[in-house]
C-alpha cells in the first residue's frame, strides 16, 4: 500500500481526504464499529425489555405498595442505564482507539485489518479508558467552577439592581460555555497523540492542547460537521421507527417489542455507517496539525531515506519493502 501524500491541508481537502479514506476502505472501518455497536445494540434491546414491565403497572390502592413499586422501579430503571452507560463508554473507547490505529496504517502506507486494529489497541485500553475518565472529571470541575463563578458573578450585580444581577449572570454562563467548549476542542487530537505516540495520558493532553493551538476554529468546523453526519443519517433511518413509536404511545399502548427491537438494530446501523468518519477525521486531523507545526511530512521522508530502525518519528510507519 503506497502512502497518501502527507502535505499540509485546507479544510476542504481535509474533509475530502476522510470521506477518501472511509470510502476506499469501507467494509473494514464498518466492520471495526460493527463490533461496539453490537454490543450497544445488545444492551438496549436487553435495557427496553427491563423498562417493559413498568410501563404496564397496574399501581397498587396500597401506599406502602405503591410506594414499593416506585422504588423498584427506579433502581431498576438507574441500575439498567447505568449498565447502558458503561457499555456505551467502554465500546465506543475501543472502536475509537481500534479505527484511529486503522487511519494510521491507510495513512502513512501499511496494509490494515479489522484484526490487526483491535489488536494494537488492546494494549492501550485501560489507558485510553483512564484517558477518557481523567478528561470527563476535568469536563465537569470546569463546569462547576464555571457555574460558582456565574452565581458569584449574579449575586455581585444583585447588589446593585436586579437588571445587573440577571446580566451577570448571562455573561458568567455564556463566558462558561465558551471556555468549556474552547477546552473541549485543545483536546481534539488527544486520543491519536496517546495512541501513536504512545505517550502518557497527562502528557497527550498537554501535547493535544499544544498542537491545537491555533487550529481550534478548524476543529470545530470539522467536528460540527461530523456530528450534524451523524445525527442526521440515524435519525433518517429511525425515522419511521420513531414515527411509530410515537403513534403506539398516543394510542396509550406500549410499542410492540420487534419494533424497539428493530428501531435499536437500525440505529446500529447507523452508528457504524457513520461513527468511523468522525474517527476518520480526528485521526487525519493529528497529522494534519503535525505537518503544519512540526514538519511531520519532512520526518517521515528524512526517517524513510535513512531507513534504520527507530528512525521513524512518533506516530509513523516505515515505508514498506519493495516488491522484488
Amino acid at each position: 500500500m503506497a502512502a497518501m501524500d502527507l502535505r499540509p491541508l485546507n479544510l476542504g481537502e481535509l474533509l475530502d481526504r476522510t470521506f477518501t479514506v472511509y470510502r476506499n476502505h469501507f467494509w473494514m472501518f464498518v466492520g471495526i464499529m460493527a463490533l461496539p455497536e453490537g454490543i450497544l445494540v445488545a444492551f438496549g434491546i436487553w435495557y427496553s425489555t427491563m423498562l417493559r414491565p413498568f410501563a404496564m403497572f397496574p399501581g397498587s390502592s396500597n401506599p406502602a405498595q405503591a410506594a414499593a413499586q416506585i422504588q423498584r422501579m427506579f433502581g431498576t430503571l438507574f441500575l439498567s442505564a447505568g449498565l447502558l452507560f458503561v457499555a456505551f463508554y467502554i465500546a465506543y473507547t475501543i472502536g475509537l482507539g481500534a479505527t484511529t490505529f486503522a487511519v494510521s496504517d491507510v495513512y502513512l502506507g501499511r496494509a490494515s485489518t479489522i484484526g490487526s486494529a483491535y489488536q494494537k489497541v488492546k494494549g492501550r485500553i485501560a489507558g485510553l479508558l483512564g484517558l477518557s475518565l481523567l478528561m470527563i472529571f476535568v469536563f465537569f470541575l470546569s463546569y462547576i467552577v464555571l457555574i460558582v463563578i456565574a452565581v458569584i458573578l449574579g449575586a455581585v450585580s444583585a447588589l446593585i439592581t436586579p437588571v445587573l444581577a440577571v446580566l451577570g449572570a448571562l455573561i458568567g454562563v455564556t463566558a462558561g460555555v465558551a471556555f468549556v467548549v474552547w477546552l473541549f476542542l485543545g483536546f481534539t487530537v488527544v486520543a491519536p497523540t496517546y495512541l501513536l505516540e504512545r505517550s502518557g495520558i497527562v502528557r497527550a493532553m498537554a501535547r493535544s492542547t499544544e498542537l491545537l493551538r491555533g487550529n481550534r476554529g478548524r476543529a470545530f468546523v470539522v467536528l460540527l460537521l461530523m456530528f450534524v453526519i451523524k445525527i442526521a443519517v440515524g435519525y433518517a433511518l429511525q425515522m419511521p421507527f420513531l414515527i411509530a413509536t410515537f403513534i403506539a404511545i398516543g394510542k396509550n399502548q406500549m410499542p410492540p417489542f420487534w419494533l424497539t427491537g428493530l428501531s435499536g438494530i437500525v440505529g446500529g446501523v447507523a452508528g457504524a455507517l457513520t461513527s468511523p468518519l468522525l474517527m476518520i477525521s480526528l485521526a487525519l486531523f493529528y497529522y494534519d496539525v503535525r505537518v503544519r507545526k512540526e514538519a511531520f511530512d519532512l520526518q517521515v521522508m528524512v526517517a524513510g531515506l535513512d531507513a534504520q530502525p527507530g528512525a521513524f518519528p512518533p506516530g509513523a510507519a516505515p515505508p514498506p519493502a519493495p516488491i522484488g
